[in-house]
């Protein structure tokens, strides 16, 4: 996990940051891969959220939302927070004073990355996840990944990522 001098804390004030505070979201493996927008998987009860949103001036712009001082899109994909078929239920958490952010786990952040080459064959997706494995390997639980690929039906796909490792070490 990043430390609190590292300024892990885009995701949550990113309107409030300069332009080079905002290029240090929080992320496993910063120089291999930057999205540029923030997911955030959460249940909204009742009306108000959009003008929450606009009150704080975000623009939604289709199904993102855009703020003039941020390089970042916020989405709110419809959840619940899933890699592939396999419900996430723990992660991590860092923390800066009171606030308090949740994060994917190394692992899932692995697993995230790797889904876009299971299911797209996306190759940007497991160079992705082999940074990540990389920056993290005390972290991320490769037989948790290797059954997850088995599940997902790319067991021959999980055997490519796990000798790109074998590789690298």
């Amino acid at each position: 996990m990043p430390s609190p001098s590292a300024q892990p804390w885009i995701a949550a004030d990113s309107t409030r940051c300069s332009p080079e505070e905002a290029r240090q979201p929080i992320t496993y493996a910063p120089e291999a891969y930057q999205s540029g927008d923030l997911d955030f998987v959460i249940t909204l009860k009742g009306t108000g959220g959009e003008a929450a949103l606009a009150a704080l001036g975000f623009i939604r712009k289709g199904d993102f939302y855009r703020h003039p001082r941020s390089l970042f899109l916020l989405e709110f994909p419809s959840g619940p927070l899933a890699v592939g078929d396999d419900l996430v239920k723990s992660w991590s958490t860092v923390r800066r004073d009171a606030e308090v952010l949740y994060v994917l786990s190394p692992t899932d952040s692995c697993r995230d990355r790797l889904a876009s080459f299971l299911f797209w064959n996306d190759f940007s997706g497991l160079e992705q996840a082999l940074a990540v494995f990389h920056a993290r390997r005390e972290e991320v639980d490769l037989k948790v990944i290797e059954d997850w690929c088995r599940r997902e039906r790319h067991s021959q796909k999980f055997g490519l990522f796990a000798s790109r490792i074998d590789a690298a070490l």
